[in-house]
């Protein structure tokens, strides 16, 4: 609401969302899917880890065409009910997210491991690094570079993101010690 064209941003940031949303939705099921399928000491990582990376693909390549192909105007116009002005406005931050679903994959694949390793203070730093790095990232946005408010909501979204699959990769990266066989 503080950046450039607030009054469109708003109006415009909830059906961005929603259509990334519905591209990145699959991520957030792999997470208990992740938990149920990896096995105790990452048995099945290879095998999911494909899965995800497969399915994150797809996934991105699924938004980039109403991001990066005229169908963009199909579900901004008629679908969503936007005005010509409001749907040019919706592009850009879209093309701005197009990666999102995968890393939302990737994200929960990683909460998944370091769940099933009962590893869960990392998750919490990331999320924690999550919420900063949007927080800058707006604030950098909006009062940095006075992008629109859509825009830069958008890229901070994909900042935040970033940071927080950077931060966990390390931390899946150190695996616990095996468990003790008590026999």
């Amino acid at each position: 609401g503080r950046g450039r064209l607030p009054v469109e941003s708003l109006a415009v940031l909830p059906v961005v969302h929603s259509l990334v949303f519905l591209f990145g939705s699959a991520g957030v099921a792999m997470q208990e899917a992740a938990i149920a399928l990896l096995g105790r000491a990452r048995e099945n990582l290879k095998e999911l880890g494909r899965f995800s990376a497969m399915l994150g693909g797809a996934a991105t390549a699924a938004l980039a065409l109403p991001a990066f192909t005229p169908l963009r105007l199909a579900w901004f116009r008629d679908v969503s009910g936007l005005s010509p002005e409001l749907s040019a406005l919706a592009a850009a931050p879209v093309m701005i997210m197009v990666l999102q679903p995968a890393l939302t994959l990737l994200l929960s694949f990683q909460r998944a491991i370091l769940m099933v390793e009962r590893r869960t203070r990392p998750i919490t730093y990331a999320t924690l690094l999550e919420v900063g790095g949007i927080v800058a990232g707006l604030a950098a946005g909006i009062h940095g570079f006075a992008w629109v408010g859509v825009r830069a909501a958008a890229a901070a979204y994909v900042l935040g993101r970033v940071l927080s699959v950077a931060y966990l990769a390390g931390a899946v990266a150190r695996r616990p010690p095996p468990p003790c066989d008590p026999a």
